[in-house]
């Protein structure tokens, strides 16, 4: 059995995609997702957030179009959010959907 070094973090081979709903818009995405790991070079689209970094990882965020939810006199724009990883290991993708649920709450905490 081989042990892997520190240095070695077991990544997935093909990409890892997570998807639910969120109360979300495409301006927020735009507003927001600068806030994500790697800021700055993140790509944005009108509908989509992605990062590539050297070392081959990936990160997308695409949204679809939102619907409104009403509850009582409270209406929020939802949508399904699809977040897709390639390269990283099972604790930098948790890692990151923390930061991501963190970045993209509503309502202050």
């Amino acid at each position: 059995m081989t042990v892997p070094r520190v240095n070695e973090v077991p990544r997935s081979a093909g990409p890892t995609v997570m998807r639910f709903e969120v109360a979300m818009t495409a301006a927020d995405l735009q507003r927001l997702a600068p806030l994500l790991p790697g800021g700055g070079r993140i790509r944005l689209e009108p509908m989509s957030a992605s990062l590539e970094q050297p070392g081959g990882q990936r990160w997308q965020i695409t949204l679809s179009n939102p619907r409104l939810r009403t509850l009582g006199r409270l209406s929020l724009a939802i949508a399904d959010v699809q977040i897709e990883m390639t390269g990283y290991s099972q604790a930098e993708i948790q890692r990151f959907l923390e930061r991501f649920h963190l970045v993209f709450r509503k309502g202050g905490g």
